[in-house]
């Protein structure tokens, strides 16, 4: 409703979010390794809950839309394909430092490095390396890209 506020009458509204976790292992892949290791583990992103996937059956991006009084609305699937090489690189460090600035690398780091200790943080960290390495060798040229499966969004202000 904020948004819709702030748009001209006839203005337009386009996003895409995320489908659900299942369908897109860039949740997963890497992470997985530390969620095995915390207690409890970190629950999956649900639709419908606060989260990257809050809008994940695509009905409640568009009810949300309806309820602002928006009209139009129209959600369609967006597949896409996440690479994270850069600059020539494989994308593995680039994925893995979004992984440990993320909030399950976050309280992986709070929570067993002072359990695992230096060494063996470094060995864990290894650990999610070598998925994403594992990933990114499936590809001919060795680069990181993982699968992305969206709705992309769009209404109309109509007021």
């Amino acid at each position: 409703a904020n948004v819709r506020s702030a748009v001209a009458p006839g203005g337009r509204l386009a996003f895409a979010c995320w489908r659900s976790y299942d369908e897109n292992p860039m949740f997963s892949l890497g992470t997985s390794v530390l969620h095995e290791r915390l207690d409890p583990h970190p629950p999956s992103p649900v639709d419908g809950e606060p989260g990257p996937c809050a809008f994940a059956s695509g009905t409640s991006a568009a009810d949300a839309l309806v309820a602002a009084g928006w009209t139009d609305v129209a959600v369609e699937p967006l597949d896409v394909v996440l690479d994270y090489g850069r600059d020539g690189t494989d994308g593995v460090e680039g994925r893995l430092a979004t992984i440990l600035a993320g909030s399950t690398g976050r309280r992986a780091h709070e929570e067993l490095l002072p359990v695992l200790g230096e060494g063996g943080w470094a060995a864990l960290v290894e650990q999610v390396r070598d998925v994403l390495r594992s990933y990114a060798a499936r590809e001919p040229d060795g680069v990181l890209r993982v699968p992305g499966a969206c709705w992309l969004v769009t209404a109309r202000n109509a007021s």
